[in-house]
């Protein structure tokens, strides 16, 4: 699974990934208010599932890190580099060579809807300070990032 916040520190999101066959199924798993709460539930999730939890440690929640770590959170971070690999990957899949599966949720609906890109060099990201929360989007794509990544160990992050 993925964490990530809103640039404003307002919201904070958990999504899932897993795969399916040659997809890869990313879903909402919450969404609210504040961030702090990320900490006891990703425990609770990775108690309770045995899956990776991904983050981005130089992201908006980079001060739980410590935090998550402290409460036994195995932590995947997933540093710049493969945060705009993971980008690009979502969005090749999802625009070019298919293999994204989702299940409608409004969650991942809206966060795409308000979506832009911030250039980095000669590739992109999704851009966090558009002035809408896109923490769910990126939830998702750390997880199937994870989840990618882990393939071919035989392991699924959901």
């Amino acid at each position: 699974m993925g964490l990530a916040g809103s640039v404003d520190g307002l919201y904070g999101s958990i999504g899932a990934a897993g795969l399916a066959g040659e997809d890869i199924v990313v879903g909402a798993v919450d969404r609210k208010v504040g961030q702090r709460w990320l900490i006891a539930e990703a425990k609770r999730i990775q108690d309770e599932r045995g899956c990776a939890v991904a983050v981005d440690p130089k992201g908006p929640l980079s001060d739980l890190v410590d935090d998550l770590v402290d409460a036994g959170v195995d932590l995947t971070l997933v540093e710049f580099a493969s945060y705009v690999d993971a980008c690009a990957d979502l969005w090749r899949m999802v625009e070019q060579t298919g293999g994204v599966v989702h299940p409608d949720h409004r969650e991942i609906n809206d966060a795409v809807r308000v979506a832009t890109w911030r250039n980095v060099g000669d590739r992109r990201v999704f851009g966090r300070r558009g002035g809408a929360d896109i923490s769910m989007l990126e939830a998702v794509t750390l997880a199937a990032h994870v989840a990618r990544s882990q393939e071919s160990a035989g392991f699924n992050v959901w």
